[in-house]
This record gives structure tokens, sequence and C-alpha cells, in this order.
């Protein structure tokens, strides 16, 4: 990552393997970090999230640091 560090999305999947593998601390960090930044699509990092989340949970991927991310941009945004 630190080859392309324009590549964004990159991040947001690195969040998504720490927070999957329970990486709590370092998922929040990442997405702490980059929480008002817009992707290289033209979207928000909090509407990203939002909706990977969302198709995690139809997955069955339901677990607590979602919800706890998610709350964090509401009241960020």
């Amino acid at each position: 990552m630190s080859y392309q560090t324009d590549w964004l999305w990159l991040e947001l999947v690195h969040a998504h393997i720490l927070m999957l593998t329970a990486r709590k601390t370092d998922a929040l960090n990442i997405h702490r970090r980059n929480y008002t930044r817009t992707m290289d699509n033209g979207e928000a990092w909090g509407a990203s999230i939002s909706a990977d989340f969302a198709v995690l949970r139809e997955a069955g991927y339901n677990i607590p640091i979602m919800d706890e991310i998610e709350r964090q941009f509401a009241r960020n945004d």
C-alpha cells in the first residue's frame, strides 16, 4: 500500500480484513484516519463502509465492531 498511497480502497479492504480477524483497534484506527476522505470512485469513506457492511451482514457476518464503526460515523457526519 505504500507504493500506491492514492489507492484508498486498499486501505478500506485492509480495515475490513483487520476487523474480520478481530484486530479491532487496528481497524478502528484506519477508519478514524480516513473517515473524512473520498474514495477513488467519488463516494465518501463512510458511505463505502456502510454499503460494504450491508453486504457482509447479508452474508451472515454481523459483528459488533461494525455497529460501533457506523455509530462513530453517524456522530461525525
